[in-house]
């Protein structure tokens, strides 16, 4: 499993071995932008990078990838490292992010700037681990537009939510997307429900 930023000894020793330890390296004024101080379980990042169609070409981007927990997973599947790319905008975690996973690039960004660096590759999928509804409106009406952007009717958009009620539509306004399917991950605090989008034809 991929190392965290945070230490053995500050997570709690009888803890089941599917459950994550907490992010204790960052600061609590940007809650509202990481969304949860637990990271990832195991089961939650297998299940996200389950759901991607490694044989499309194009590039993986996961925006959000936090302490790399999702990362490590996708990092094991791509047959080519420079396939993936990572967008996070927390500047804390970029040092540990390039040292992880040696050879996928690591952009200190917000996802709403993504289409720059894209720059006009074909992407497959997009993984998101945005907490979209706790991100101000009009950070996320941007994001839509960025993803609008750089997704064609194959590419793959899979979001993860601590919101278990079923979604018909994506998060985004004035984007329009259709739910392939959708998949509660119970191992993981909170549970998680993970959907997996296309675009909606026009």
């Amino acid at each position: 499993m991929a190392r965290t930023l945070y230490q053995a000894g500050n997570v709690w020793p009888d803890r089941p071995d599917w459950l994550p330890g907490a992010r204790l390296n960052f600061p609590l004024a940007r809650l509202r932008e990481i969304g949860s101080v637990v990271e990832s379980s195991r089961y939650l990042a297998r299940q996200m990078a389950q759901e991607v169609d490694f044989k499309q070409p194009g590039l993986i981007v996961e925006l959000g990838p936090g302490q790399g927990a999702i990362t490590h997973e996708l990092f094991k599947q791509v047959s080519n490292r420079k396939q993936l790319l990572l967008i996070e905008v927390g500047g804390e975690l970029i040092a540990e992010l390039k040292r992880q996973f040696r050879g996928v690039s690591v952009v200190h960004d917000s996802a709403e700037w993504l289409v720059k660096h894209i720059r006009g590759r074909r992407v497959a999928a997009v993984v998101s681990s945005l907490p979209l509804r706790s991100l101000p409106d009009k950070v996320v009406h941007r994001i839509g537009v960025a993803l609008r952007q750089v997704m064609d009717p194959q590419t793959q958009y899979i979001q993860f939510t601590y919101d278990l009620r079923p979604a018909k539509t994506a998060y985004f306004s004035g984007v329009s997307m259709e739910k392939q399917h959708s998949k509660i991950v119970w191992r993981n605090i909170p549970p998680a429900r993970v959907d997996t989008f296309r675009l909606a034809e026009e």
